[in-house]
């Protein structure tokens, strides 16, 4: 991979029900920003206004490789 790179993968998605039926399904996806840069502030921000179903999960930094993750809704 060529840094920074956004990572996604689809997940379990979120279903609305109502009368043993679902009414609403939405898919989820686990979306991770990896760099190499540990200060990424604007990125995070950039990230939340652009999506309307969007949260941030979590830091990690592994081997100088910093990933912030974020569960998008679509």
């Amino acid at each position: 991979m060529v840094y920074p790179c956004f990572r996604y993968a689809l997940e379990a998605g979120l279903a609305d029900r109502a009368d043993n039926k679902v009414y609403s399904y939405s898919d989820s996806y686990q979306v991770t920003y990896i760099s190499r840069n540990p200060d990424n502030e604007e990125l995070r921000a950039s990230v939340m206004n652009e999506f309307d179903h969007c949260s941030y999960s979590n830091r990690i930094t592994i081997d100088g490789l910093h990933q912030d993750n974020f569960r998008v809704y679509i």
